[in-house]
């Protein structure tokens, strides 16, 4: 079980208590201070652990062609904080994603915002197509999710 599995566990029963034992915050909610707070855990959640500097094949959401990318890092893209007032606990999460560079267009983009796959031998160089798009998992299940209520002709 995964540490934040087990948090979410450990969380639960006082979750499914009333709104007042429980806090999330989710922009201007308000709460009383000084809050006490016993301990903080903070989890990170990385998309793919691929190490920087490593060249990639790429090709972003808006084009049609594949280029060389650089993979320069990890950016956050999103982050939340919750604050259970039993335990006096506060859990931070942020979500990581790739940043890759691509020369040809000096341009940076994130991992979901473009196709990509680490260069690892000369045969991972080739182009990306929409076929291999088509193809991914969740691609596949986006479209049977929705091959109802799309209309043809």
């Amino acid at each position: 079980m995964t540490e934040i599995n087990s948090l979410l566990e450990k969380m639960a029963p006082d979750m499914e208590r009333s709104g007042k034992e429980n806090i999330f915050f989710q922009g201007k909610t308000k709460f009383s201070t000084p809050l006490t707070v016993k301990s903080i855990q903070i989890q990170i959640f990385a998309f793919k652990k691929e190490s920087p500097c490593r060249y990639v094949a790429v090709r972003p959401v808006d084009d049609e062609k594949t280029y060389i990318g650089i993979l320069i890092g990890e950016a956050t893209l999103s982050g939340g904080g919750l604050y259970n007032i039993e335990e006096q606990e506060i859990f931070v999460s942020h979500i990581l994603n790739p940043v890759i560079f691509i020369p040809d267009l000096m341009r940076v983009v994130l991992g979901i915002e473009s196709w990509w796959v680490v260069i690892k031998k000369p045969k991972d160089l080739k182009k990306i197509t929409d076929a291999d798009i088509q193809n991914v998992w969740y691609a596949k299940a986006l479209k049977s999710m929705h091959k109802d209520s799309v209309k043809t002709g």
